[in-house]
C-alpha cells in the first residue's frame, strides 16, 4: 500500500510539473509574439532544462539562482525588466508551489509577513494617491518578488544546513570568476565596464561575496580549508579594491563588522586582517595614480559627488511636498536614486520610512534571537551571519548608490531567507543546557572569547 501511495504521489507530481510546463510554455509564447524576440524559444528551452534540474537537485538549482544573481543582465526584452537569477527563482517558486499541493505543507512561515504587509499597504495607498503607471507596478512588483518571493523560497526550499553552504560556496566560485575576469578586462582595456557591468555592479556583487566567504572562511574546520578560502577571498578582495566602487568598500566592511560582532571573537577580525592586509597593500601600490586619486577624491564638486547631492536635494523636494506619504511608489524610475532613505521618504514619506524600517528591525530581532540560542560552531551560525551581514551591508550600499537594483537584492534578500530557515531550526531545538543566556549576551555583544 505504502509503494501504490508513493507511485501515485510521484503521478500527481509529474502531473504538475507537465501542467506547470504547459502554462510556462504558453506564456513565453505570447511573450515572444508580443515582443517579436527570436530568442524566446530557447529560453522555453532552458527553462525546461533548468526545471528538470531542480527537479533532480535542489541545491544545485539554488547555488544557480545565487551565482546567477551575481551578473544582472536584463534578459527580458524590450519592456520586461528580468535578470537570470530572477527567471530561476520564478521557476523554483512554481517547484515551491508543487511541493505545497502533493505534500501539503503549510504556508512557508516569515516573521518578516506582517511588517512587509504594513510596509506593503503604506506604499499601495501612497501610489493610489499618485498613481505613476507601469513605474508603479514594476516598482510595487519588485517589493514583492524580493520581501516576500525570495525570502519564501528560500527559506523553505532546503532542508539541511549543509545544502545552504553548498549554496554560498557557489557565491565564492562566482565572485572568483568575477573578481579574476574583472581584473583582467582593467588591465587590458584600461575599462571599468566588465560584461556589460558598470564598476559599481561589479562592486556591489564582490562586495557580497567577501562578507560570505569571509563568514566561511570563519566557520571553516582544518588547516587545508581555511587555506583555499583564504586563496579565495584574497582574490575576490582584489577584485574589489580594483573595481573602485567605494560602495562597494562600504558594504564589505559593515558586513564583516556586523559578522565580527555576532561571532565575538576578536581573534578571527587579526587572522582575517593578517591575511588581508598584504593583498590590499600591495594592489594599492599597483594601481595607477589616477586611480588612486579618483578612489578618494572627496572634492564635492567632483561630477559623481554632484550626481548624488542633485538626487538627494530632488527627493527632499518631493519629500517636503507631501512628508506622509511621499509621491507614490514608482519615483525611483524617474531619477537617479542614489540614495535608499532619501528615496524612501520621497516615495512614501514618513510612514513609509517606518515601515522600512519595522522589516529590518524584525529582522534583527529574530536573528538575534535565533543567535542567543546556539554556538558559533553550529553550522546553522553562518546562515544568520550571512543575512545579517548582507542586509547591513547592502543598507550602508544602499545609502551611497542604488537600493532597488536587479540581481543584487536577489542575493540579499536570498541571505535573508537562509536566516529565516535557520531561525525556525534553531527555535525547535531546546535550549542547550550547557550555554546560558548570560554568556550568549556576552558573545553576542563581542565581549566573549577575547
Amino acid at each position: 500500500m505504502r509503494n501504490l501511495a508513493s507511485n501515485y504521489e510521484r503521478r500527481v507530481q509529474t502531473l504538475l510539473i507537465l501542467m506547470f510546463l504547459a502554462v510556462l510554455t504558453v506564456s513565453l509564447l505570447m511573450t515572444r509574439l508580443a515582443l517579436n524576440d527570436a530568442l524566446i524559444p530557447l529560453g522555453l528551452v532552458y527553462a525546461v532544462l533548468y526545471l528538470a534540474l531542480a527537479w533532480r537537485s535542489r541545491t544545485a538549482a539554488m547555488t544557480m539562482v545565487y551565482i546567477a544573481a551575481l551578473f544582472p543582465w536584463d534578459i527580458g526584452g524590450e519592456g520586461v525588466a528580468l535578470g537570470i537569477g530572477e527567471l530561476h527563482l520564478t521557476l523554483l517558486t512554481l517547484l515551491v508551489v508543487v511541493d505545497f499541493v502533493t505534500k501539503r505543507w503549510p504556508l512557508p512561515r516569515n516573521p518578516l509577513y506582517v511588517p512587509v504587509a504594513i510596509y506593503l499597504m503604506i506604499c499601495t495607498i501612497s501610489s493610489v494617491q499618485n498613481f505613476r503607471g507601469k513605474y508603479a507596478t514594476v516598482s510595487l512588483l519588485q517589493m514583492v518578488l524580493y520581501f516576500l518571493i525570495t525570502t519564501a523560497v528560500f527559506s523553505c526550499f532546503l532542508t539541511e544546513a549543509r545544502q545552504y553552504r553548498r549554496v554560498l560556496y557557489g557565491i565564492v566560485f562566482g565572485g572568483m570568476f568575477l573578481a579574476v575576469s574583472a581584473v583582467v578586462s582593467a588591465v587590458l582595456t584600461g575599462s571599468n565596464y566588465f560584461l556589460g557591468m558598470h564598476k559599481n555592479a561589479i562592486g556591489g556583487a564582490l562586495s557580497y561575496a567577501v562578507i560570505i566567504c569571509a563568514e566561511l572562511w570563519f566557520a571553516a574546520r582544518g588547516s587545508h580549508a581555511r587555506a583555499r578560502l583564504s586563496i579565495a577571498l584574497s582574490i575576490i578582495c582584489v577584485g574589489l579594491l580594483l573595481s573602485l566602487s567605494r560602495g562597494g568598500w562600504l558594504c564589505a566592511i559593515m558586513g564583516l563588522m556586523v559578522i565580527l560582532l555576532l561571532r565575538g571573537d576578536l581573534k578571527l577580525f587579526f587572522k582575517v586582517f593578517g591575511v588581508l592586509t598584504p593583498v590590499v597593500i600591495v594592489c594599492w601600490i599597483l594601481l595607477p595614480d589616477d586611480s588612486k586619486i579618483y578612489a578618494f577624491n572627496t572634492d564635492i564638486k567632483a561630477a559623481n559627488y554632484q550626481a548624488r547631492l542633485d538626487s538627494i536635494e530632488y527627493a527632499r523636494a518631493q519629500f517636503e511636498a507631501a512628508p506622509w506619504l511621499g509621491q507614490g511608489v514608482g519615483l525611483r524610475k524617474t531619477y537617479d536614486a542614489t540614495n535608499v532613505v532619501w528615496l524612501t521618504l520621497a516615495e512614501t514619506g514618513l510612514l513609509g520610512l517606518a515601515g522600512f524600517t519595522f522589516i529590518h528591525v524584525s529582522f534583527f530581532v529574530m536573528a538575534i534571537k535565533a543567535r542567543l540560542r546556539i554556538h558559533a560552531s553550529d553550522p546553522r551560525f553562518s546562515m544568520l551571519a550571512v543575512g545579517m551581514g548582507l542586509l547591513c551591508g547592502k543598507f550602508i550600499h544602499g545609502c551611497v548608490d542604488h537600493y532597488w537594483s536587479r540581481g543584487s537584492l536577489l542575493v540579499v534578500w536570498g541571505g535573508v531567507g537562509m536566516a529565516i530557515a535557520a531561525y525556525y531550526s534553531i527555535m525547535r531545538d531546546p535550549q542547550p543546557d550547557n550555554l546560558p543566556t548570560t554568556a550568549l549576551v556576552h558573545s553576542a555583544v563581542g565581549e566573549a572569547n577575547i
